[in-house]
């Protein structure tokens, strides 16, 4: 993090490089192993276990699961909506939508999680010069998703020289020509090879 205080110094902070992506079908297959339940008993579980928690939550309530964690919702206002203001328009229910789902961790979870952890120290690369054609950006977010299963926009910045902001764009038209597809959203999305490019 940048130095706030004028200080001179920056301050560092741990952040862990997610490695890859688990699919529901690759759970569902480590589980059956080591379990008495089917592939298809253990994917129907989990979805409805999603559709579950989504109906709950939308009701206004918290999904607690022992072991897990709690699911919670959060609201924010529908696009185009302006915020209330003191002595303004008051905002009616219409106005608001659900922002997302948030999960918070079980501390038993994250104690076990610390179990299995073993930690090394990586570099990042360098962000390198801007890789001018467009042609071989394209070559290199292939071999990258090719190689290490999903690239992130900011893997993509660094390989291409983009900032963020152009890396996603950039990404968001490779994925509508169908050079790839993605997994999750927002801070969590992650661009994939589809299935008969991997």
């Amino acid at each position: 993090m940048p130095d706030l205080h004028g200080k001179g110094k920056s301050i560092t902070y741990p952040q862990l490089l997610h490695s890859s992506v688990i699919s529901t079908d690759q759970v569902a297959a480590e589980l059956q192993v080591r379990s008495s339940f089917t592939v298809g008993d253990i994917k129907g579980l989990i979805c409805s276990l999603a559709t579950y928690i989504a109906e709950r939550t939308a009701e206004g309530s918290s999904v607690r699961i022992d072991g897990l964690g709690t699911f919670f919702a959060t609201l924010r206002l529908v696009a185009g909506v302006e915020r209330e203001v003191d002595g303004g328009t008051k905002r009616n229910a219409r106005s608001v939508c659900i922002r997302t789902i948030r999960f918070r961790a079980n501390r038993k979870m994250v104690t076990e999680a610390q179990k299995y952890c073993v930690l090394e120290r990586v570099r990042l690369p360098e962000r390198k010069k801007k890789v001018i054609n467009p042609e071989e950006r394209l070559r290199l977010a292939l071999s990258y998703m090719a190689e290490r299963g999903f690239l992130r926009v900011k893997d993509y910045a660094h390989l291409t020289g983009l900032s963020t902001t152009q890396a996603s764009i950039e990404l968001r038209k490779w994925k509508e020509e169908g050079y790839m597809i993605t997994s999750g959203r927002a801070t969590h999305k992650v661009y994939m090879l589809p299935q008969d490019k991997s």
